[in-house]
């Protein structure tokens, strides 16, 4: 290909495009440059000139050869090149002929759909495809026993699809049902690129969160677990889903990861299995007491007002679904002192900065000093004080939780209720607090209710915080103090 452009015989075929009156030497002109737009160069040389519109006319014509090479020339053409793109795009009725054309031969079909996934990557091009009914015109397509269509199809889906009206006119037309079902499909490649398009639709949590509603993410676990091609891709869709959605991310896999921020309400329901699935927490409340544990909420709303449950008064928040979430008056005003206490050390960045060119040892010793670093004494303090690794299982006062539960018939507690707690409680208040202030700190929980916390300087330096034995003090990720203290 090369030897032909340093030649100019693309030039000389594109010509023969443009000047001929010969349909098949047109036709055999504009597949050979389909072949030479292959080329960066020569797409860059095309889009200079007047071929594109040369093109659009033997795509216009009856002639079903001229209207199948060019749509094959133009589909090359487009690919990366913004400017033919959106020239192209804005060609009086070209979209309407093309989404008009999805329903045709195999061939036509594919063509179409790979210029279709070229304009789907411009916001305004899009924006025109919607004003075509595209979304219903695709899904047909689901219908095709051409595996291969199904395959460009599922890749254009997720460029297609990417705002939050986008992905609720897309779920509507029962459009998420439809991709989980290639899932299923006998042929491998297409269920890789079904997981590929979920994973990417995944990536909004808006449409992440309407996935997670549909019931698929335990057959996206067993498809991690088959060690095949797709199980890489269904361990990316799994972690997109978990990511917008917290709560599950923390039952499921234990951890709260740096980039997670819990907000003003998080609730833990305890360990989950991949079986399970998550309720609401109006289910967790009513949940019989003695079965069952509690469910520990986190809640410092603002707006709380007072309800009336079992005539008894009730402080809380309502959540989405309408239900009284408790709130925690106590919690609230400690995280606004420590908040507080933080925040009163002067450019802290400045000098974090400044001192993590020096040795652990005297990052450490700065850090048990400065105010921020109260802070997981404070936690500890909040839940007792110091507790050696023994003390921690028994160290919730479940006397005092049995009588809040049965006060108000409620399964769900606010988590700062015990005067006394563990390993998972500190992990996860001293992640909640450091999200409030801006500290990037990561909570992962294991079993038997041991956790441990990490904390990211500058994207450089990684500390476990002791919140238990010694709380206050911090270790350097990769020392035996960590280790041990991690130990899970």
């Amino acid at each position: 290909l090369a030897t032909l452009t340093n030649n100019s015989v693309d030039k000389k075929v594109m010509n023969l495009v443009s000047k001929s009156q010969d349909v098949n030497v047109q036709v055999a002109a504009a597949k050979a440059m389909a072949t030479f737009f292959r080329s960066p160069l020569v797409r860059l040389s095309a889009t200079a000139s007047d071929i594109l519109n040369k093109f659009v006319r033997m795509y216009n014509s009856k002639h079903f050869e001229s209207h199948e090479a060019a749509l094959l020339a133009l589909s090359n053409l487009v690919k990366d090149n913004t400017i033919s793109c959106m020239e192209l795009g804005q060609t009086p009725n070209f979209i309407f002929q093309l989404v008009g054309s999805l329903l045709e031969s195999e061939s036509i079909t594919l063509l179409t759909l790979d210029i279709l996934r070229e304009f789907a990557k411009h916001d305004a091009l899009r924006i025109k495809l919607y004003e075509f009914d595209i979304i219903p015109k695709i899904l047909e397509l689901s219908k095709s026993s051409s595996e291969r269509v199904q395959e460009r199809l599922l890749y254009l889906i997720p460029l297609l699809v990417t705002s939050d009206d986008e992905i609720t006119l897309f779920q509507q037309a029962d459009g998420i049902e439809i991709v989980f079902n290639f899932l299923k499909c006998t042929c491998s490649e297409v269920r890789k690129v079904a997981t590929i398009s979920i994973g990417l639709l995944a990536e909004n949590a808006f449409a992440a969160r309407i996935i997670l509603k549909s019931g698929w993410l335990e057959h996206l676990y067993l498809m991690q677990s088959s060690e095949d091609q797709c199980s890489g891709y269904a361990k990316i869709a799994i972690k997109h889903i978990l990511d917008a959605n917290l709560v599950l991310k923390f039952a499921m896999t234990g951890i709260l990861d740096y980039s997670d921020i819990t907000g003003d309400v998080f609730y833990d329901v305890g360990p989950m299995k991949t079986s399970e699935h998550l309720k609401i927490t109006q289910i967790y409340s009513n949940e019989l007491l003695n079965n069952s544990i509690p469910t520990w909420i986190l809640n410092i709303t603002e707006a709380c007002q007072i309800f009336l449950i079992h005539e008894k008064k009730f402080r809380g928040t309502l959540d989405s679904d309408g239900f009284q979430l408790p709130y925690d008056t106590e919690l609230r005003t400690f995280i606004k002192s420590s908040t507080l206490k933080i925040n009163e050390t002067p450019d802290l960045e400045e000098k974090i900065r400044i001192l993590a060119v020096y040795a652990y040892d005297c990052l450490k010793n700065y850090f048990t000093e400065i105010a921020s670093f109260k802070m997981p004494r404070d936690v500890a303090d909040y839940f007792g004080g110091p507790m050696t690794r023994e003390d921690a299982y028994g160290s919730i006062d479940w006397q005092k939780i049995t009588k809040y539960r049965c006060h108000f018939n409620t399964n769900v507690v606010p988590i700062g209720l015990p005067d006394s707690a563990g390993y998972r409680h500190r992990a996860l208040l001293f992640k909640f607090v450091a999200d409030k202030v801006g500290i990037a700190c990561r909570c992962v929980c294991g079993e038997y209710q041991i956790a441990y916390n990490a904390i990211n300087i500058q994207n450089e330096l990684t500390f476990v915080v002791n919140l238990m034995e010694n709380p206050g003090e911090i270790y350097p990720a990769d020392s035996k103090e960590a280790n041990n203290y991690c130990r899970i």
